[in-house]
């Protein structure tokens, strides 16, 4: 792993009726036998809405960043 390894990382947050989604591209790479490097690179956030009456997740918002 002396190179960097591209991966994805994927968080959920549930605060009552909305739900967001974290979805980040890392970096991953091994500097010695017991230390990581985690860079972070870009990420995109995914908030939803429950609606009781449709009985169904709506699509709120969508935020992009990154370095």
């Amino acid at each position: 792993m002396k190179k960097n390894i591209p991966a994805l990382f994927v968080s959920f947050e549930l605060d009552n009726n909305l739900l967001k989604i974290t979805i980040s591209k890392k970096y991953v790479r091994l500097l010695n036998r017991k230390t990581l490097s985690i860079a972070l690179s870009d990420w995109g956030q995914f908030v939803y809405i429950y609606s009781c009456e449709e009985n169904k997740w709506k699509l709120m918002d969508i935020k992009y960043g990154g370095v």
